[in-house]
């Protein structure tokens, strides 16, 4: 599976998020003339999100399971277990064309911008040598499905 980034949990949140609250109460939350997105919306948004997480959960019957932020981190709060969570990955990979292609993608091709030692000595710290996945220019690297 590919590594995760906690950001793009919380830019799918915020977005999807957004369209939630349309769909349930459409324009309460569009100021017209307004195309900026505030903290404030952004954390309705989230806040949105995370509830729709816990609506499914409670339809799939995942009675252990609670969320209560988009990434799982920062938040002793946030539970599952092993057996739900593997149930709601099933479900993931049943009823999701892109979760099935994303779990199942072996090699990722990422772009870092950290400079090259940097990232080495943060690689290190998880027991992975990056001189074993460099493969094209200096900051192209191939992560290695673990």
């Amino acid at each position: 599976m590919l590594p995760s980034g906690n950001d793009a949990a919380m830019c799918l949140a915020e977005n999807f998020g957004a369209r939630i609250m349309l769909t349930k109460r459409p324009g309460e939350f569009i100021k017209k003339g307004s195309g900026l997105m505030t903290d404030e919306m952004g954390k309705k948004h989230i806040a949105c999100f995370v509830r729709e997480m816990n609506r499914v959960a409670v339809v799939m019957n995942l009675k252990n399971t609670e969320f209560t932020n988009p990434h799982g981190l920062s938040s002793k709060a946030n539970h599952s277990s092993a057996l739900e969570l593997a149930k709601l990955a099933a479900y993931g990979m049943k009823y999701s064309r892109d979760f099935f292609t994303l779990v199942n993608t072996k090699v990722h091709n990422a772009v870092t911008y950290l400079p090259l030692e940097r990232a080495s000595k943060v690689l290190k710290i998880h027991e992975l040598d990056l001189k074993k996945y460099v493969t094209k220019a200096p900051f192209q690297t191939t992560e290695p499905s673990l």
